[in-house]
């Protein structure tokens, strides 16, 4: 059996086109004419694209597509990161986030990026929260006047990559990484447009509440049938951004 490393990078988010049929061919021949295939899509039309793909035994070169070209790595790299967790950490490794309480409630952050997330029942935050609760109330608390302090020193201050761009940092897929993270880093902004182009937008609310931040409002309504183009600029641990744009759908979730 062949081993290869493939190294690919897009302009765009979208990997899945490069799928067809790749049997029955020299390894070559089939690489080659899966990747004209792919550059051919009519989504890859104004997009550049590079591939440099090689046998991991031989190191021979089996696919150079623009490899000498620096590009902006799609969600295709998560294939990367994955990978070294799963070699790293183990197929059965598990987060543990620990809570103690010495009149006030301690937390021994672990980098948990699940830690409250809606994506499984036993992360959501009603979960986490009964969990938390069942626990002081064996241990004889049932309130505390106390501060929650979070023990986080192994981790960097700088949570957002440096040469992201604003307009990914507004979004949920750039919220930062941390010791600790509630809910992937993110929240819903429930935004409701005005009846005409250019009339101001009301937040409704927010999801959760983000309190002490502030976010000041200069979205504008857009021209029908544009969508939303909203962005949020909120620095990290800031407690003033800005929300600038347009949008037009009835209700907006900006995340």
């Amino acid at each position: 059996m062949k081993t290869f490393f493939l190294v690919f990078s897009l302009c765009t988010a979208s990997c899945g086109l490069l799928s067809g049929v790749l049997f029955g061919q020299p390894v070559e021949t089939r690489f080659t004419n899966a990747f004209k295939k792919f550059e051919a899509d009519t989504q890859c039309k104004h997009a550049l694209i590079s591939i440099y793909l090689v046998n991991g035994k031989t190191g021979k070169v089996i696919l150079d597509r623009n490899s000498q070209i620096g590009l902006a790595p799609a969600s295709c790299l998560k294939i990367v990161t994955s990978g070294a967790a799963l070699d790293l950490l183990g197929k059965d490794y598990r987060y543990k986030t620990g809570f103690s309480y010495d009149g006030d409630l301690n937390i021994e952050a672990s980098g948990d990026p699940t830690l409250g997330s809606w994506r499984w029942e036993s992360t959501k935050e009603e979960t986490i929260q009964q969990k938390l609760r069942a626990s002081l109330k064996e241990n004889n608390i049932s309130t505390y006047s106390g501060n929650i302090v979070v023990a986080d020193c192994d981790w960097e201050t700088q949570v957002t990559p440096k040469g992201w761009t604003w307009e990914d940092i507004g979004n949920y897929y750039g919220a930062g990484a941390r010791g600790l993270n509630w809910r992937e880093n993110q929240y819903d902004l429930i935004l409701k447009p005005g009846k005409a182009d250019g009339d101001p937008v009301n937040i409704l609310r927010y999801e959760p509440d983000i309190s002490p931040a502030v976010l000041i409002n200069e979205l504008k309504t857009g021209s029908i049938g544009s969508g939303d183009k909203s962005i949020i600029y909120l620095p990290e641990s800031a407690l003033t951004g800005y929300i600038r744009g347009r949008c037009r759908q009835e209700i907006t979730r900006l995340k």
